[in-house]
């Protein structure tokens, strides 16, 4: 049953959803889009060219279309994948740096329909004879942080010509077993937890935001900030001190930022983690969206050292962490039932925490540059997200 149909996850239909005009702030696809600058004598598009073509009769997903019922399919078979390419070199500096913007811009705001193969895209802007830029733009319905670690990995492995094994499993098989887990008495304890909890939580903070207009949302200009080393290692070790993760710490210095620009002191935070359940030995080399999402409130109304604020909300984390067999984002669909008339995002602010997540053995940022080495440009966007707090 390979490729019969099979259901979206509950994190896929939030994104399914959100390519359409159903909602406000929608209108767009949760992708990334990376960019690297390459040398022709290091780097031989060719071999790169079959290499990525080896992917995509490896990994299942990379033939993942979705069907107007909602559910996901995987392609038998698919012809060659060809990039596509931009021939810049007749122009002059100025002129190359415009077409570049332009093929970044068209990219970013790129929704490709979910229904057609592929959902992903490759553009190969040629600059000299030396020097050319290669976009990818990843449907972020395929893939999760650790599936880009797999795709540089399995990439370089057929880049130097070695032969890729078929997989035992598919993404299709993890997903019935997460459907199936739900008749186990853990899964329903989770249920239980959560629905007494649901009642209570707050919604989110409340931020002057402009009013939402018809059409797809535009993202403002991602913001970067990096701590100084001496610093953070200063902070980490503080925090061990108090007993609390590095990312609880930053969870509550973010929430504290935010109840400043609030309405309201009392809110709840959308956090998003990656889940990949050990069931089988192959889970960790599969590309596939495992990501999840968990509910955290705040109630900063009453102000308490920082601290004693930081501690309760590790204690909250580790409460919520212990139930997190649910996905979130089934929680705020029951949150939004009898909301049938509001189409406003539920929960808009978002924290990702990168922090202590290694893979091989490696920070993220390491384990993710492989075979292309650092990117010079990465883009993301998420459909009904307002505030996106990443930190890794």
């Amino acid at each position: 049953h390979r490729f019969d149909p099979f259901p979206l996850t509950p994190i896929q239909h939030a994104y399914w959803l959100g390519r359409t005009d159903l909602i406000n702030y929608g209108g767009v696809a949760c992708h990334v889009l990376f960019e690297w600058d390459l040398q022709h004598e290091r780097f031989e598009l060719p071999r790169f060219e079959r290499a990525w073509n080896s992917l995509i009769q490896r990994h299942d997903m990379l033939r993942m279309v979705i069907d107007a019922d909602g559910r996901q399919r995987i392609l038998p078979r698919v012809p060659d994948y060809r990039p596509q390419r931009h021939d810049l070199r007749a122009l002059t500096p100025a002129q190359q740096e415009t077409a570049l913007a332009e093929t970044r811009d068209t990219l970013s705001s790129r929704v490709l329909p979910a229904d057609r193969w592929p959902l992903f895209e490759l553009v190969i802007s040629e600059i000299d004879d030396r020097r050319y830029r290669l976009h990818m733009n990843l449907d972020l319905l395929l893939f999760d942080v650790q599936s880009f670690k797999v795709m540089m990995d399995d990439l370089a492995h057929a880049y130097r010509g070695d032969i890729l094994p078929p997989l035992e499993l598919g993404f299709r098989d993890y997903v019935l077993a997460e459907q199936a887990r739900r008749e186990q008495p853990a899964w329903r304890a989770s249920w239980r937890y959560w629905q007494d909890l649901l009642p209570q939580l707050p919604p989110a903070p409340r931020l002057a935001a402009r009013p939402a207009r018809s059409g797809p949302a535009r993202p403002g200009t991602p913001c970067q900030a990096r701590l100084p080393q001496a610093d953070w290692q200063r902070l980490k070790t503080e925090w061990q001190a108090w007993g609390v993760t590095p990312s609880a710490a930053l969870l509550t210095l973010f929430a504290h930022t935010l109840e400043r620009w609030s309405r309201h002191p009392r809110f709840t935070l959308n956090l998003t983690f990656f889940n990949r359940r050990p069931d089988h030995p192959q889970v960790p080399g599969l590309i596939g969206d495992f990501t999840s999402v968990l509910l955290i409130d705040f109630d900063l109304a009453h102000a308490s050292p920082l601290q004693d604020s930081i501690r309760q909300t590790q204690q909250r984390l580790w409460q919520h962490l212990a139930h997190s067999q649910v996905n979130g984002v089934e929680l705020m669909r029951e949150l939004g039932r009898g909301r049938a008339q509001n189409r406003q995002p539920l929960m808009p602010v978002v924290f990702t925490s990168m922090l202590g997540m290694s893979l091989d053995g490696q920070s993220i940022d390491q384990a993710m540059t492989g075979l292309l080495g650092d990117p010079v440009h990465v883009f993301t966007q998420t459909p009904q997200v307002w505030l996106d707090h990443q930190v890794m």
